[in-house]
């Protein structure tokens, strides 16, 4: 299972980068609003905070934080490790019935590196 357990990872990995890379394209171009965002005003005040090489960088490393603690968070539900685990567990399994592993929230932080 460790060979899918690492796809899984590598595509967990691969959608906080794009959405990341996404939302920095976004709040680059200031004249246009993404089509996922509703709030136009908004949307336009924060870009204009962006304004500068390093405050774009700041903004990616936020936004990976958060993307790679969402994905933790997630994790770490299947894994048993919140309130819904009194209520029942998830458990993600491969095509062989071969379970992906235990403590998956913390296996992708190590694949992370």
């Amino acid at each position: 299972m460790t060979d899918l357990r690492d796809a899984v990872f590598r595509d967990f990995a691969t959608s906080i980068r794009i959405w990341r890379d996404t939302a920095l394209a976004e709040v680059s171009d200031r004249d246009r609003v993404p089509w996922w965002e509703l709030d136009e005003e908004s949307w336009q005040d924060f870009a204009s905070v962006v304004d500068s090489p390093m405050r774009r960088a700041q903004l990616e490393r936020l936004l990976e934080h958060l993307l790679r603690g969402l994905t933790h968070s997630l994790l770490a539900t299947i894994d048993g490790a919140s309130a819904s685990a009194e209520v029942g567990r998830i458990h993600l399994t491969g095509p062989d019935g071969g379970s992906l592993g235990e403590g998956l929230h913390e296996l992708f932080e190590d694949f992370l590196g």
